[in-house]
């Protein structure tokens, strides 16, 4: 006598039908959903190692040119949103007069990203070309590797999927583009810093585990 099937998972009913569309078909749906979760939160732990990486980096080279209260210094024109950002992380840190360390470490990814568009060429990226331990062939190289990060820090944050269930070579495309994006904005800033995070990333493991 042959037991009963498990009942189905209602993975549809309770994260949505639109959510799940990515997994149908799929021979174990419920496997490669858990992988998908497992896999964007190992990602966002090297994202981590290399944001307080970037942040440090940007930090310390305005410091040497700006002073350690860099933020609020006139000679730097911020854009109305970033303004608004460090009102906000001052406001975190316990009001205008917070210590510098505090301050920075309320500032979000997406303020040191946009530290690096074309607005800021002339006051910030001197001083951040000049903190890097190997040069990008240009600001823009080097943005366009942050920007790559940043992107899949948010799919990641936001629990988006990043499986592409029926064109598998496209994800793993994508996947190399994010886990060489990582690799070299560690690199430029401090290539042992790069070497370190590579050593101790989860990602590879995971990814192999992909039903």
């Amino acid at each position: 006598m042959t037991s009963p099937s498990p009942n189905p998972v209602p993975l549809s009913q309770w994260f949505s039908p639109a959510r799940m569309s990515r997994y149908v078909g799929h021979p174990e749906p419920e496997k490669l959903y858990l992988w998908n979760t497992r896999l964007t939160k190992t990602y966002l732990a090297d994202i981590e190692h290399l944001e307080v990486l970037l942040r440090n980096c940007i930090h310390d080279a305005l410091t040497s040119r700006y002073g350690d209260r860099w933020f609020d210094n006139r000679r730097i024109s911020f854009r109305e949103i970033a303004e608004r950002n460090i009102r906000k992380a001052k406001s975190r840190a316990g009001g205008r007069q917070a210590p510098p360390g505090k301050i920075i470490a309320e500032l979000s990814f997406d303020f040191w990203r946009y530290l690096l568009t074309n607005y800021y060429q002339a006051s910030v990226w001197p001083q951040v070309e000049k903190a890097l331990k190997k040069r990008p062939d240009s600001r823009q190289q080097f943005e366009g590797y942050v920007d790559i990060v940043y992107k899949m820090r948010n799919r990641c944050s936001h629990h988006e999927s990043i499986v592409q269930q029926h064109d598998i070579a496209s994800e793993n495309t994508y996947l190399d583009f994010v886990d060489n994006a990582i690799h070299m904005v560690a690199d430029f800033i401090d290539p042992a810093a790069a070497t370190w995070i590579k050593k101790n990333s989860q990602v590879p493991t995971i990814r192999a585990q992909r039903p």
